[in-house]
């Protein structure tokens, strides 16, 4: 799949349709991150999913994927490598400049700070 049409490419909305069991979690957690990285506030991201144990599993793992961006640097090295990629891609395509992407840090940081006020 071409990065650019990828679902955690934060510079681009999706519908992402699958079965249980698929990795939608996976997906819709690590894109979080991406949508932090790339500016949005975490207070300001909606994550909906259909019951509350499913939501309660999205929460806890927004938060264990961003404690990881602190504690695992090869993590970090790859987010950090998936990060500027994606926008390479994006500022590429605009006539106007926008922000480079957060650090690794700064995102988990950011997140761990808002997680009274994750909206999942």
């Amino acid at each position: 799949m071409d990065r650019s049409e990828h679902p955690q490419n934060p510079y681009k909305s999706y519908v992402v349709e699958a079965s249980a069991g698929s990795g939608k979690t996976y997906q819709l957690s690590h894109r979080f991150l991406k949508l932090v990285s790339a500016g949005s506030s975490p207070q300001n991201i909606l994550t909906i999913t259909f019951t509350v144990k499913a939501a309660a599993e999205m929460k806890a793992r927004i938060i264990s994927e961003a404690s990881d961006l602190l504690l695992d640097h090869n993590k970090a090295l790859a987010f950090e490598k998936d990060m500027a990629a994606y926008f390479e891609d994006y500022s590429r395509m605009l006539e106007f400049k926008v922000s480079p992407p957060k650090s690794a840090q700064q995102t988990a940081k950011e997140i761990l700070a808002a997680t009274q006020v994750l909206r999942v």
